[in-house]
C-alpha cells in the first residue's frame, strides 16, 4: 500500500462549481467559493453578507459529524482528526493546520474511535464510494449515508416567500453484499429472499420465529448474523 503521504491530496474544501449549479434556482448565480487548505468559511470575502451567513449555517449539515473525530486510517498507526463529508463523499482531515482529503483506494478502511463499525471504500457501480460496514463477514451489511442539496428560491412577488437553500439528511440506504454482488435491501420481506440463493427457506423460518422485518435495522443485523452462521 502507498504511504499516507502519497495517498493524500490537498484540495480546496468547498463545493465547487462542478458540484453545484446555482445557489438559488432563480436570480443571480452564486457558487460556493474555493477555499485554500486550512482557510475557514468565515475568512472568505463575500459581497453579500447574508449569503455568507446562510452558507456558514448550512455547511455543517453536509457532514456525519460537525466536529473532527479521532480516527485511524487503514495501514497507519497515527490518529487523525477526520470528518466525513456525506454530500461530497470525502473524508476530510486536519494535519499541520491544513485540511486534506483522503485519496480513495478500494478496500481502504477508516476506523472512527469509539465506534463499533467502520467505513470502507467500495467499488459500487464502477465508482469508489464510502460505505459504513456494520457486519464484515461473508454476508456483509453496508450502509450508504445520503445528504441532498435543496436549492433556495428568491422571493419574486408579495404572494410568495423566499426559501433558503439547505442540505437535507436523507434516510440511510442499506445493502447486503454476498460474494461480489451488492444489493440494496428491499422494503418487503418477500423481496428480500429473491437474492438469497439456496437459503431463503431457512431465513423465512428464522424471521418468522423471531418476528423480524428487513425494514428494521436491528432486525436486519440479526438476519445477517444468522446468514453468517448457516
Amino acid at each position: 500500500m502507498k504511504t499516507l503521504s502519497t495517498n493524500l491530496t490537498i484540495i480546496f474544501i468547498c463545493l465547487a462549481t462542478t458540484i453545484f449549479s446555482q445557489y438559488y434556482s432563480s436570480g443571480s448565480p452564486f457558487y460556493f467559493p474555493a477555499l485554500a487548505p486550512g482557510q475557514s468559511q468565515s475568512s472568505t470575502s463575500f459581497k453579500d453578507v447574508n449569503t455568507s451567513e446562510i452558507l456558514n449555517s448550512i455547511a455543517p449539515k453536509m457532514y456525519l459529524s460537525p466536529d473532527y473525530l479521532s480516527a485511524k486510517i487503514d495501514g497507519n498507526s497515527e490518529l487523525f482528526k477526520v470528518k466525513y463529508n456525506i454530500f461530497t463523499d470525502e473524508m476530510e482531515f486536519e494535519k499541520d493546520d491544513k485540511v486534506f482529503t483522503l485519496e480513495k483506494e478500494i478496500g481502504q478502511k477508516i476506523y472512527f474511535k469509539n465506534s463499533s463499525s467502520y467505513f470502507q471504500v467500495v467499488n459500487f457501480n464502477g465508482k469508489l464510494k464510502y460505505f459504513e460496514v456494520l457486519d464484515d463477514r461473508n454476508v456483509k451489511l453496508l450502509v450508504r449515508k445520503i445528504v441532498e442539496f435543496k436549492k433556495g428560491k428568491k422571493q419574486t412577488s408579495s404572494y410568495d416567500k423566499s426559501i433558503e437553500p439547505n442540505f437535507i439528511r436523507k434516510s440511510d440506504k442499506l445493502y447486503i453484499k454476498i460474494d461480489k454482488e451488492i444489493v440494496e435491501v428491499p422494503s418487503k420481506n418477500e423481496d428480500f429472499f429473491s437474492f438469497l440463493q439456496n437459503k431463503p427457506n431457512n431465513v423465512k423460518d428464522f424471521m418468522k420465529r423471531n418476528n423480524l422485518n428487513v425494514k428494521n435495522r436491528e432486525d436486519l443485523l440479526k438476519i445477517v448474523n444468522y446468514l453468517n452462521s448457516i
